[in-house]
């Protein structure tokens, strides 16, 4: 006689992908549609997430074999290089142009952020290349509401062009 020995349980195939969201999708988090494996999945992307971090959706992968689980899906994302912002971590990098009147005699500069815009005070006698920090001003911490990180701004002055014979005489 042979005994037949059970099959075992096992897991179903996991599936990667690989998709693009913007910084600002980043921010305020975003759906997206993907295709893996010929099957079309809606996936939440929360806020604060970053640079090729993994999100894993279970039990959506490749069908188990003897009734085991299905595998799972895990998703890479990507956060192309903005044109306004560097990031590192949850903070924000940028630069303000900020005129020289304001910058020697103080004065309120409007400012970009990912929040909305926003004017911020200048102190008088500011330095080119002074950085300025905005508190809470930066990305959300992934999975912690209400948590962010800061924004340090740049000041680059720019010197003003075309001036009267007066401003020159000053």
């Amino acid at each position: 006689f042979r005994t037949q020995t059970p099959r075992r349980a096992q897991k179903g195939h996991d599936y990667k992908s690989d998709t693009d969201i913007s910084l600002e999708e980043a921010y305020h988090g975003t759906n997206r549609r993907i295709n893996v494996n010929g099957k079309v999945l809606q996936i939440h992307i929360k806020p604060g997430v970053k640079e090729e971090q993994v999100l894993r959706m279970r039990e959506k992968g490749g069908q188990g074999i003897n009734g085991g689980p299905r595998g799972d899906i895990y998703i890479t994302l990507h956060i192309p290089e903005h044109q306004y912002y560097k990031r590192k971590g949850n903070d924000l990098y940028c630069d303000i142009p900020v005129e020289l009147y304001t910058a020697i005699l103080g004065g309120k500069q409007a400012i970009r952020t990912l929040k909305g815009n926003i004017r911020i005070d200048i102190p008088k006698e500011t330095e080119n290349e002074k950085i300025l920090r905005l508190k809470g001003m930066g990305m959300p911490v992934f999975g912690k509401t209400g948590e962010y990180g800061d924004l340090y701004a740049t000041v680059k002055i720019v010197l003003p062009k075309n001036l009267s014979g007066k401003e020159l005489e000053i």
